[in-house]
Protein backbone atom coordinates (compact mmCIF):
# COMPACT_ATOMS: atom_id res chain seq x y z
CA UNK A 1 0.00 0.00 0.00
CA UNK A 2 1.36 3.50 -0.81
CA UNK A 3 2.14 5.91 2.21
CA UNK A 4 0.38 9.07 2.28
CA UNK A 5 3.45 11.26 0.65
CA UNK A 6 3.79 8.36 -1.97
CA UNK A 7 -0.36 9.22 -2.86
CA UNK A 8 0.33 12.42 -2.40
CA UNK A 9 3.06 12.70 -5.23
CA UNK A 10 1.32 10.40 -7.79
CA UNK A 11 -2.02 13.05 -7.40
CA UNK A 12 0.42 15.94 -8.02
CA UNK A 13 2.04 14.13 -10.78
CA UNK A 14 -1.66 13.50 -11.97
CA UNK A 15 -2.52 17.46 -11.85
CA UNK A 16 0.96 17.90 -13.81
CA UNK A 17 0.31 16.03 -16.33
CA UNK A 18 -1.44 17.69 -19.53
CA UNK A 19 -4.51 16.24 -20.50
CA UNK A 20 -4.60 15.45 -24.82
CA UNK A 21 -7.64 15.08 -25.78
CA UNK A 22 -9.22 14.59 -29.13
CA UNK A 23 -12.84 15.31 -30.58
CA UNK A 24 -15.12 12.21 -31.15
CA UNK A 25 -14.72 10.90 -34.59
CA UNK A 26 -17.88 11.66 -36.31
CA UNK A 27 -19.49 8.18 -38.20
CA UNK A 28 -19.78 8.98 -41.75
CA UNK A 29 -22.40 7.62 -43.95
CA UNK A 30 -20.23 6.47 -46.78
CA UNK A 31 -21.96 8.01 -49.86
CA UNK A 32 -22.53 5.57 -53.04
CA UNK A 33 -21.01 5.75 -56.69
CA UNK A 34 -24.74 6.66 -57.66
CA UNK A 35 -24.64 9.20 -55.51
CA UNK A 36 -21.75 10.85 -56.72
CA UNK A 37 -22.33 10.65 -60.24
CA UNK A 38 -25.92 12.40 -59.24
CA UNK A 39 -23.93 15.24 -57.92
CA UNK A 40 -21.01 15.29 -60.16
CA UNK A 41 -22.08 17.62 -62.91
CA UNK A 42 -22.84 20.17 -60.25
CA UNK A 43 -19.38 19.72 -58.58
CA UNK A 44 -17.86 20.06 -61.77
CA UNK A 45 -19.60 23.07 -62.97
CA UNK A 46 -19.39 25.00 -59.55
CA UNK A 47 -15.31 23.94 -59.18
CA UNK A 48 -14.45 24.32 -63.03
CA UNK A 49 -16.92 25.60 -64.66
CA UNK A 50 -16.99 28.67 -62.36
CA UNK A 51 -13.75 28.45 -60.91
CA UNK A 52 -14.92 28.38 -57.36
CA UNK A 53 -12.17 27.37 -54.66
CA UNK A 54 -12.86 24.28 -53.36
CA UNK A 55 -13.74 25.43 -49.66
CA UNK A 56 -16.52 27.10 -51.85
CA UNK A 57 -17.76 24.03 -53.85
CA UNK A 58 -17.87 21.96 -50.44
CA UNK A 59 -20.12 24.60 -48.75
CA UNK A 60 -22.54 25.10 -52.06
CA UNK A 61 -23.00 21.41 -51.93
CA UNK A 62 -23.98 21.21 -48.43
CA UNK A 63 -26.45 24.16 -48.17
CA UNK A 64 -27.81 23.90 -51.56
CA UNK A 65 -27.88 20.29 -52.37
CA UNK A 66 -27.29 18.63 -49.29
CA UNK A 67 -24.29 17.00 -50.39
CA UNK A 68 -21.93 16.52 -47.82
CA UNK A 69 -19.01 14.34 -47.96
CA UNK A 70 -15.70 13.92 -45.90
Amino acid sequence: MASIEESGQRSNDIDNQEIQTSPAPRPYKRISAKEWEKQKHHILALYIGEDRALEDVIEIMRVNHHFEAK
